[in-house]
């Protein structure tokens, strides 16, 4: 049986066994008893990518957010990809793909969230309110 709390955002099931890689710890007091035939339908059922490899039997996941707006947001804010790009810490081009990619990983939009220093109110103008919680 599998212990999975609602704020993981990243992580990866390795024989069994759940690795944290990020979590929201406000919101991981609810918790989902998964058998381990029952993962990959809650991952998919709760906005999760992931993969999985039968040879080291391990499934790696990301929650993310669908209908991505991060271009249109810095478009319409004068905000350059470089400009977040060196508040990220990342190239140009990561961040282009990021701006053209139709679903975010939930890590990666924490970090925007952070490097804009966007209030709950703005945003739902980038990703929409789905999944919105567990980015505060």
């Amino acid at each position: 049986m599998i212990e999975f709390k609602k704020g993981i955002i990243k992580g990866k099931i390795t024989n069994g066994i759940l690795e944290i890689i990020t979590e929201n710890p406000n919101l991981s007091n609810e918790i989902h008893i998964l058998e381990l035939n029952e993962v990959e339908e809650f991952l998919d059922k709760n906005d999760y990518t992931f993969t999985k490899s039968d040879k080291t039997k391990t499934i790696n996941f990301s929650k993310c957010f669908i209908e991505n707006r991060l271009k249109d947001y810095l478009n319409e804010h004068g905000i350059s990809q470089s400009h977040l790009a060196r508040k990220l810490g990342v190239g140009r081009t990561s961040i282009n793909n990021l701006c053209n990619a139709k679903n975010l990983e939930l890590e990666t939009a924490y970090k925007i969230t952070a490097a804009l220093r966007l209030t709950p109110e703005k945003v739902v103008i980038i990703f929409p309110p789905k999944n919105l919680e567990m980015l505060f």
